[in-house]
């Protein structure tokens, strides 16, 4: 197995697909950060000279400002039910903060902008959620290590992925005890000695350092159904580390593309998209510079008009000529480069344009007179849209990361309950415990507490709640969400000064969830009545249980399964009336006495009036 193995990756390996680009992706990372270079890739020019490299680096400023925009904001993940009832609902939301908090632990958004930015600058971008000493973990997984089998590319069929990574000596040992005495031997260019032609495609840059890392292959084979699992391969040169079977059918990376190359598995980037443009602009400036070195400035001035001895020559040259015409300064220079700047400009804007951004957003302005927030908000939904296929691409990637998240915790917990003998002695560990919330609600969330059966919900992300950025446009959104009845004049300060419009809207149904979760919990967990109070909702409790005992009558509910909820309705229609009998009584106490109206005190008594005088 260990031979067929390396000889499936030397081919996807050396494959032209995967050579070429693993050649090619440190050039394109080289365009973003010092432009493009006229000699190539490589430490010195031609004789051993430095590398131009681009003055005006557009290519950067286009990848920061696209970044900036689809990366605005961090998106939270949103588990969802699909049927069920207020406690299940509950626990989603549980389910939601718990993994929040996990991403925040192991630092998910920041892998997952990571690689985003990679696919800009090579085209594609790839993480890996797994498991690391018993607790979720994520990192980036830069392509240029990453192999798939090209014909199974061709066809978008891939079921079969290799990564080559450098590990640490004695980390790997550590993880892999039992053949330590083969890591120790390992060769330290373990992966140049895979193939008999020579280095690998990624041992061309190969750098000197203190580390002792070894080159291993992990490999992953897909499963093609529910009962046909694949394997997970992780093997030096002459030994297999690990062997387990893989059991999902999903790739084991997440790939993020910033545009999809025709037939092919790899995507295509910004530094490959606009490099000819950016070698343009280069050019341009070139030829200025050199243009405005050759033909400097000059001052055409009457003889003996200006005295040479107080005047410095160094940059403008002095022509003098018989007349009395005043001095006049002549520019050739700026006159010849006029064409080419106005064409350096082009190219640049046409740069920015290609991008789907612009020099305005590059440069932090907006445009003139956009300051209602509603204006705002519309200008960035129209931004957003040149963008729409890349910010799907970012969303998809996110909440697939986040469903990894949860799987690979489920997975830790399945682990330690086989190893514990099929007890659950694992709600109490410290592992999958992380800080939820914030200020008063801060709290620890374990995922044995909160974990649901992956066939009852769904993942979706959606952004954190953000208003215009002027104080004009933030009131103003503020306003509308007031008049729309969605939030109400309370509310309106705390938006203005932290604009958490979700948590505001959370505090404000909070009564109504604790009203339906006392409804459920009275159906499906027993006597609720001593858990209700007269501050709970009582209308919705009423409304939404009526509602739910219907709902169980036609399920063939029968009347003893629903007698903790008809005690639960009849408390709160008790707590009604008598919440009605008590208003009703104040009303009574605050009513003018009877007898009619009476005299202010001080006036005179009436003519004709009991008590007036003959």
């Amino acid at each position: 197995m260990l031979a067929a193995l390396f000889m499936a990756y030397e081919t996807a390996r050396d494959h032209r697909h995967g050579a070429e680009r693993s050649q090619s992706y440190d050039a394109l990372r080289d365009m973003y950060t010092v432009g493009v270079q006229t000699y190539g890739v490589g430490d010195a020019g031609p004789e051993g000279g430095p590398i131009e490299v681009s003055r005006h680096n557009i290519l950067s400023s286009v990848i920061d400002t696209a970044a900036s925009k689809l990366l605005e904001h961090r998106p939270d993940p949103q588990v969802l039910t699909s049927g069920g009832d207020a406690i299940l609902q509950e626990q989603a939301r549980d389910l939601t903060d718990w993994c929040a908090a996990a991403s925040r632990e192991c630092g998910l958004h920041r892998v997952v902008e990571l690689a985003a930015v990679e696919a800009m600058i090579v085209g594609t971008g790839a993480f890996r959620v797994f498991e690391r000493d018993g607790a979720p973990a994520c990192e980036i997984a830069y392509c240029d290590s990453i192999y798939v089998d090209p014909l199974e590319a061709r066809h978008d069929a891939v079921l079969t992925y290799y990564q080559e990574r450098r590990m640490d000596r004695s980390v790997l040992a550590e993880r892999f005890p039992e053949h330590a005495e083969r890591i120790a031997s390992a060769d330290v260019s373990s992966s140049s000695s895979m193939s008999e032609e020579g280095p690998a495609a990624t041992d061309t840059d190969r750098m000197e350092g203190t580390s002792d890392m070894v080159s291993v292959v992990l490999a992953w084979r897909c499963g093609t159904g529910s009962d046909r699992h694949g394997r997970h391969v992780i093997a030096l040169r002459d030994v297999v580390l690990h062997d387990e079977p893989y059991e999902t059918q999903d790739a084991p990376f997440t790939f993020v593309r910033w545009r999809p190359r025709p037939r092919s598995f790899w995507g295509i980037g910004l530094c490959e998209s606009l490099a000819g443009m950016q070698e343009q602009v280069d050019r341009h400036t070139e030829t200025i510079d050199e243009t405005l070195d050759a033909m400097p400035p000059a001052i055409m001035a009457p003889t003996g008009s200006i005295k040479r001895e107080q005047v410095d020559d160094g940059i403008a040259r002095i022509y003098y000529y018989e007349g009395q015409q005043p001095p006049t300064i002549w520019a050739p220079g700026a006159q010849a480069v006029q064409g080419h700047a106005a064409r350096e400009a082009a190219t640049k804007d046409a740069m920015y344009a290609i991008a789907g951004v612009s020099s305005m957003e590059a440069g932090a302005q907006k445009p003139a007179g956009l300051n209602s927030g509603r204006a705002q908000l519309v200008h960035q939904d129209i931004k957003s849209q040149r963008l729409l296929r890349q910010h799907r691409d970012i969303e998809d990637a996110y909440r697939d990361a986040f469903t990894r998240l949860i799987r690979v915790a489920d997975r830790i917990l399945e682990a330690d309950d086989a190893a514990d003998g099929g007890e659950d002695e694992t709600r109490d560990h410290d592992r999958m415990v992380y800080l939820s919330g914030k200020g008063e609600d801060l709290r620890e969330i374990a995922f044995a507490d909160v974990r649901i059966r992956e066939a009852l919900y769904r993942v979706q992300v959606f952004p954190v709640s953000k208003l215009p950025d002027s104080p004009a446009g933030r009131l103003e959104f503020v306003q509308e969400m007031i008049n729309a009845g969605i939030l109400g004049p309370d509310d309106a300060l705390d938006l203005f000064d932290m604009p958490d419009v979700e948590g505001a809207i959370k505090s404000r149904i909070a009564t109504k969830r604790h009203a339906r979760r006392l409804v459920d919990h009275a159906i499906t967990r027993g006597p609720t009545v001593e858990m209700m109070g007269t501050l709970d909702d009582l209308a919705e409790i009423m409304r939404y249980g009526t509602q739910r005992y219907a709902a169980s009558k036609m399920d063939g509910a029968t009347d003893d399964d629903l007698g903790d909820l008809r005690d639960l309705l009849a408390q709160a229609e008790a707590f009604q009336r008598q919440a009605a009998e008590q208003a009703q009584a104040q009303a009574q106490a605050q009513a003018p006495a009877p007898g009619g109206p009476q005299a202010p005190a001080g006036m005179p008594p009436i003519p004709g009036m009991p008590g007036a005088g003959a």
